[in-house]
C-alpha cells in the first residue's frame, strides 16, 4: 500500500544483525525501546557508528524510558507513543524519508 520494505526482527540482536547485513538498503530505522536481547537504543548506537546519517523512530508504551536518551541528540530521533495511530505513523515515516532525499 505505501511500497515500504519492512525487515523484522523478534529481538534486539536479530534486528541490529538484519540491519548491518542490508545496512546499504535501510533509510530509517523504527525500534522499540525496549526489546529483548538488546534495547533499541544500543541498536541505534550500533547502526549509527555504521551509518551516521540514520534516522531513527522509537516507539515506546513507557514514554519515561525515551526521557534516559541524554547521549543522543534529539535531532536525530522521532518517537511515538504506543498505542500507535497508523495514519500518524506513515506520516511520520514519509515526513522522515522526504527530508533525507
Amino acid at each position: 500500500m505505501h511500497n515500504y520494505i519492512v525487515i523484522d526482527a523478534k529481538d534486539g540482536i536479530e534486528a541490529e544483525e538484519k540491519i548491518k547485513a542490508n545496512i546499504d538498503q535501510i533509510d530509517l530505522l523504527i525500534l522499540d525501546v525496549i526489546m529483548p536481547g538488546k534495547d533499541g537504543k544500543e541498536v541505534y548506537n550500533t547502526i549509527k557508528s555504521l551509518k551516521p546519517d540514520i534516522k531513527c523512530i522509537f516507539m515506546s508504551g513507557y514514554t519515561d524510558e525515551i526521557l534516559k536518551f541524554d547521549d543522543i541528540k534529539k535531532d536525530e530521533f522521532y518517537f511515538i507513543s504506543k498505542p500507535v495511530d497508523p495514519l500518524n505513523f506513515i506520516k511520520t515515516i514519509k515526513s522522515i524519508i522526504k527530508k533525507q532525499k
